[in-house]
């Protein structure tokens, strides 16, 4: 979330809130507002989080709050680039392996994949 405009408080509106709500989804708050719309479930949301960060909880989105914020973001955020692989062998619907797949879109409703994920 990047703060364009300063501090962030309640009945205030545009962008800026709707990527604070954003911000705040993202970390597990669920805000009922309208979006791009502080009110009262974006502010206790932030009064929340301030108070687990164990800030001055003000309900008021300041530089602080909102680079606190955006670090708990980039902390949730999978930092594991080791790639994954799919495995796995094209199978009809009764499971037994095919030979070739079919390509006409009734017979894809008709077709599974059983895969192993290596992640």
């Amino acid at each position: 979330m990047k703060q364009q405009d300063g501090k962030l408080s309640l009945r205030m509106k545009g962008k800026d809130v709707q990527r604070l709500q954003a911000a705040l989804g993202q970390i597990g708050f669920s805000i009922a507002d309208r979006e791009g719309y502080f009110g009262k479930t974006t502010r206790q949301a932030v009064l929340t989080f301030q108070e687990q960060q164990e800030l001055e909880p003000t309900g008021v989105v300041d530089e602080e709050t909102a680079e606190l914020i955006n670090r708990e973001v980039e902390r949730q955020q999978p930092t594991s680039s080791k790639p994954f692989a799919v495995k796995g062998r094209v199978v009809q619907a009764e499971g037994a392996a095919s030979s070739r797949p079919k390509t006409s879109a009734r017979a894809a409703t008709t077709w599974r994949a059983e895969a192993d994920i290596d992640i």
